[in-house]
């Protein structure tokens, strides 16, 4: 399980490298051949975290793809938010995981609606 985490988060921060260096094509500092190299390591990643996802939790390949479809959305409200707002979105996070059981025990009461909008 440590693996799949320490591997979700390499894809989580190769896929914010890329969707930023996207960000800057029209710039100076944009490179092809970094985005190739970005390429090929978020799609060896993402191998290494299929199978470590449905090796830990013994799952068919859909959940994987709805993970996978989870963190790039993730991925993008970040980046459209941009550096401005990076500071809320830390403090927002921490808060998260320090009140984490209290705000599953909300969601299961319905308290709190998590369904996708």
């Amino acid at each position: 399980m440590k693996l799949l985490t320490m591997v979700s988060k390499a894809i989580f921060t190769c896929q914010l490298a890329k969707n930023y260096l996207h960000e800057i094509k029209f710039t100076q500092y944009y490179s092809q051949k970094l985005k190739q190299v970005l390429n090929r390591a978020i799609a060896a990643l993402e191998e290494i975290e299929k199978k470590e996802f449905n090796l830990a939790y013994e799952k068919v390949d859909e959940e994987t793809y709805q993970l996978t479809d989870l963190k790039q959305d993730l991925i993008e409200q970040i980046v459209d938010l941009g550096p401005g707002h990076y500071k809320m979105m830390t403090e927002i996070l921490k808060d998260y995981k320090k009140n984490y059981e209290e705000l599953i025990k909300q969601q299961k009461d319905g308290a709190i609606d998590s369904t996708p909008k």
